[in-house]
């Protein structure tokens, strides 16, 4: 389903980890309270979605200068995202 420039995006639900480990987001969530930037990759452990996502984590700041909630939603289930984010930590 293709979006025009402007229009407000279709609600859905999607896992995504989060800080304290993997849950379902709402995109509606955040409606009318933050904007939203939702990062889409297609799988955990592949260089380029690892230097990308890294790359965002490390400037994570300077999105909510613009009242903004980033979400990473990857083609993965929860648990291979934990795995790849605990993989990071270290």
């Amino acid at each position: 389903m293709a979006l025009t420039l402007g229009s407000k995006a279709p609600n859905f639900v999607l896992p995504t980890k989060a800080p304290d480990g993997p849950r379902p987001i709402r995109l509606s969530e955040d409606f009318g309270k933050k904007n939203t930037l939702l990062l889409f990759f297609p799988t955990a452990f592949t260089v380029t979605c690892t230097e990308e996502m890294c790359g965002v984590g490390n400037g994570l700041r300077e999105y909510s200068d613009f009242n903004c909630e980033v979400y990473g939603i990857g083609g993965d289930n929860p648990l291979a995202l934990e795995a790849w984010a605990q993989r990071k930590k270290t």
